[in-house]
């Protein structure tokens, strides 16, 4: 999924929102850091941290997880208009996908060996 595709569904989902481009583009690389510091850090392989900055850009997270985005930042918009029902539920939907995102990485990719056992 683009961000382009992102901030078009959350615009579509809240008409009107005082968020500019600036604002749902810091969000999603907020959550992309936080992807790459609690999940794909800890495991082998080369992983760089992902920063997006077009409309055209992709995201890190596959297609069937990327709703996680819009969830948060849907969040981060009710949050500001005080709807603490939305934004409750909507942090809910997003910690789900977070965490069935992570399950699914963790069950496909082996984790870093921290230290080695040491026998005498």
């Amino acid at each position: 999924m683009t961000v382009g595709e992102i901030i078009s569904n959350v615009e579509k989902q809240r008409p009107g929102c005082n968020l500019v481009r600036y604002d749902f583009i810091d969000e999603i690389n907020r959550i992309e850091t936080e992807i790459y510091e609690n999940i794909l850090s800890c495991h082998e392989g080369e992983h760089i941290c992902y920063t997006v900055t077009l409309d055209s850009d992709t995201v890190s997270v596959p297609e069937m997880f990327c709703e996680l985005y819009i969830y948060r930042i849907l969040a981060k918009i009710d949050l500001h208009n005080g709807d603490i029902k939305r934004y409750t539920n909507n942090m809910l939907l997003y910690n789900n996908l977070m965490s069935s995102f992570t399950d699914w990485y963790n069950r496909g990719n082996m984790p870093k060996q921290r230290s080695k056992m040491r026998w005498f």
